[in-house]
């Protein structure tokens, strides 16, 4: 990956530039309907042939049972962009609650998720400038997609190899091998937060024994719930949350096909909780 000292001082963050150096304000750049025309132009034909079907700055692509997500969203104050990809198994649900279709998966919903970056300078780089004119506009295109190639083409290849990586995972290698296969292939679980690391472990293990019960690997599904119940009950977590996981657990554990808390799941969450003891301040 390139370092600042490879790109035009547009590119750097401002806090990162010398005190001499004054840039064009980000604000008077291309507004990012303008931008989406030239990205159309340059970047959408490269992602159509990666499978996508492109629509504006968006991209959505079916791969046997994977979805996959690409996205070029305009920065909050304007005249930049950044641009990500995701990747879903189909059939896992968004979340604990939440079962979800093929057409509806978004970008929260994706347990595979790949944030590009311009450069190698965390947490910098991973806002675009726009360009202030066309011209500018095409030379950001052009960073756009050798990002494509260095970092998006790799993370899509490697999510089929993650996901074979983790339904062929130990049990007993779960400790020492998640945090280096998380890294290496951007594993996220939706709607969770990742500290403390118990919640990740906690969160993994719903993951892998809902992929598990996907795959028809029954004993695997059981062996993994029980592990994340035995992590869950070390655990000082919130009463709400450590119901909900309790629950998912019983029934992966009983063999449930339903990979979601259901009504009656979520009535027996709201009858531990309220037998739940407060906490005294």
């Amino acid at each position: 990956m390139r370092t600042l000292q490879d790109l035009p001082y547009r590119f750097w963050p401002e806090s990162r530039l010398p005190p001499d150096v004054k840039v064009w304000p980000k604000m008077l750049n291309l507004k990012t309907a303008e931008f989406a025309k030239v990205y159309n132009k340059k970047v959408n034909p490269r992602l159509r042939a990666l499978g996508f079907t492109c629509k504006a700055m968006r991209g959505r692509g079916h791969h046997g049972d994977l979805v996959t997500l690409a996205w070029f969203a305009g920065g909050k104050a304007g005249g930049s962009g950044s641009l990500a990809f995701a990747a879903h198994r189909l059939g896992l649900p968004s979340s604990l609650q939440r079962a979800i279709g093929p057409d509806a998966i978004d970008f929260p919903d994706c347990c595979f998720y790949r944030l590009c970056r311009l450069f190698d300078a965390p947490p910098y780089g991973q806002d675009f400038d726009l360009g202030k004119d066309v011209a500018e506009a095409e030379e950001t295109a052009e960073r756009l997609l050798e990002v494509i190639e260095e970092q998006a083409v790799p993370f899509l290849a490697g999510v089929p190899v993650a996901l074979a990586e983790l339904a062929a995972l130990p049990l007993d290698a779960f400790d020492a091998r998640m945090p280096a296969l998380v890294a290496t292939h951007y594993i996220r679980v939706s709607h969770s937060r990742f500290t403390p690391f118990a919640e990740l472990r906690v969160d993994l293990t719903v993951l892998l024994a809902r992929l598990a019960s996907l795959d028809g690997r029954r004993e695997q599904a059981v062996a993994w719930a029980r592990l994340g119940r035995d992590i869950l009950a070390a655990c000082d977590w919130p009463p709400y949350a450590h119901h909900e996981r309790s629950i998912m657990f019983e029934k992966l554990i009983a063999g449930d096909p339903d990979l979601t808390l259901t009504a009656a799941d979520r009535a027996e969450h709201e009858r531990r909780l309220a037998q739940t003891p407060a906490k005294a301040p």
